[in-house]
């Protein structure tokens, strides 16, 4: 009868620990109405996640702000208390900063510790103008056991690394988010994640060079954004996806040369200076995304790079302007990318154009034959789109599939910056693309005009 017993206290807690692993961790101390068996069951959930936003709303502001700063304490202190001396596999606390916090933030990360927490999250952003201001945490590594974390995030604090620091040989994931930390803390903590595979920094005070000469053999995805750098170094190996957004600097990614995905945002630079910096940069890529904003030349002309994108399949061109996008410029860009096969353009811009009637176009020959599919949104039919279409139509042999799209996607989800279209604006503007290409696409092409 005892092993009978036995068996069924130990099929009711392998049942509560099945359903307790699907359940978020408010509803897990819920079940412990369910069986004295359960009472406390909850405590060794491997999961705890506190989000200030999940518990109180997103109204936490004024006068409310303290007293839920209060009760958000009070009860990560009672469920960290229960769990004491238990593994705990996450822990996430987010919460917009507070100077009550303070005091607490520490014994939480010595929980953690002493926990073997594998994955720690500290989101701290303010809200509202405060989230400019720098970080007054201070995140205490010299409490922390490094050395078992695999996914670290830190959002809204600052980093100093003690100098007796063993490094991070298990992270595999580390996300850095409007932290404060020095470029050499930040080139220390790097070279010393030889498992790193994801790896996020954006809004950081970097100001100066991101630079890590240890090699990140796992690393596998990047993004960089508005960390205002002055250099990029990494030797990253295994690299499949890299983004980076911020004003164009000077990009080293030493022995990649399996890059698959690349999205780059430049605020500040012309398609003519980005084209030499990407294409050193991003030999190997496979997709970009490139999304820029266009300043036409002062004298247009064609720039002749001896870089190229090798291995580039598919270009996606996300290009905002005040002036009419010029051709060369244009052409330029998709002259480097020798094996193209899909192209698109999204054009946006918050002035219309006047359409085209009858001016001479320029034409330049240089093919590209393994081009088959085209797409173009935001057409308006201006001189220089209606210059860059002819030029593509005459220059692609193999090509099967051109869209035209008189919408502007980029701005579709502002509808104070959305221009409509009229009818017969639209029908005016497609009247002179077929008096352009008609003569010049293949009849094996399938042309879309979209309204």
């Amino acid at each position: 009868m005892k092993s009978l017993s036995m068996c069924a206290y130990l099929v009711s807690q392998t049942a509560g620990c099945i359903i307790s692993s699907k359940l978020p961790p408010k509803e897990v101390v819920r079940t412990s109405v369910l069986s004295s068996k359960w009472r406390n069951l909850w405590t060794i959930f491997p999961k705890l996640r506190f989000d200030g936003t999940v518990m109180f709303g997103k109204k936490i502001n004024g006068e409310q702000r303290e007293q839920y700063a209060r009760q958000f304490i009070d009860t990560v202190n009672v469920v960290l208390h229960q769990c004491h001396g238990k593994v705990v596999e996450e822990l996430v606390i987010k919460f917009n900063f507070d100077s009550l916090l303070m005091d607490h933030l520490n014994n939480w990360v010595r929980f953690a510790a002493s926990s073997h927490t594998k994955s720690l999250s500290f989101d701290l952003t303010p809200r509202g103008l405060e989230v400019f201001d720098d970080p007054q945490y201070i995140f205490p590594f010299k409490l922390f056991d490094s050395r078992c974390i695999s996914h670290l995030q830190l959002h809204f604090v600052s980093i100093m690394l003690p100098t007796q620091s063993c490094g991070f040989p298990k992270l595999r994931k580390l996300d850095l988010r409007n932290v404060k930390v020095r470029a050499k803390e930040h080139e220390y903590m790097l070279s010393n994640c030889s498992s790193l595979e994801w790896f996020s920094i954006a809004f950081c005070n970097t100001k100066g060079e991101l630079k890590v000469q240890s090699p990140l053999p796992r690393l596998l995805y990047m993004n960089v954004s508005f960390c205002e750098l002055t250099k990029m170094e990494f030797r990253a190996v295994k690299l499949r996806t890299f983004v980076y957004e911020g004003s164009a600097v000077p990009i080293n990614l030493t022995e990649v040369s399996k890059l698959k995905n690349a999205n780059i945002y430049f605020t500040e630079s012309t398609i003519g200076n980005a084209i030499p910096e990407l294409a050193n940069a991003l030999t190997n890529v496979q997709n970009l995304t490139l999304k820029i904003y266009v300043h036409p030349p002062e004298v247009p002309c064609l720039i002749e790079n001896p870089s190229r994108f090798c291995h580039l399949k598919h270009l996606q061109l996300l290009l905002w302007y005040n002036m009419d996008v010029d051709n060369l410029s244009l052409v330029s860009l998709l002259g480097t990318a020798l094996f193209i096969e899909k192209l698109e353009i999204h054009f946006s811009s918050v002035f219309g154009f006047y359409l085209m009637k009858g001016t001479s176009i320029r034409r330049l020959k240089r093919t590209y034959n393994y081009l088959k599919d085209v797409c173009i949104t935001g057409f308006q039919a201006s001189n220089g789109q209606i210059e860059f279409l002819v030029h593509v139509v005459e220059n692609t042999p193999a090509l099967q599939v051109l869209t035209i799209d008189p919408l502007d996607r980029l701005m579709k989800g502002d509808p104070l910056l959305v221009i409509e279209r009229e009818v017969d604006f639209i029908d005016a503007a497609y009247r002179i693309v077929r008096e352009y290409i008609e003569e010049n696409v293949s009849p094996k092409c399938s042309v879309r005009l979209l309204s």
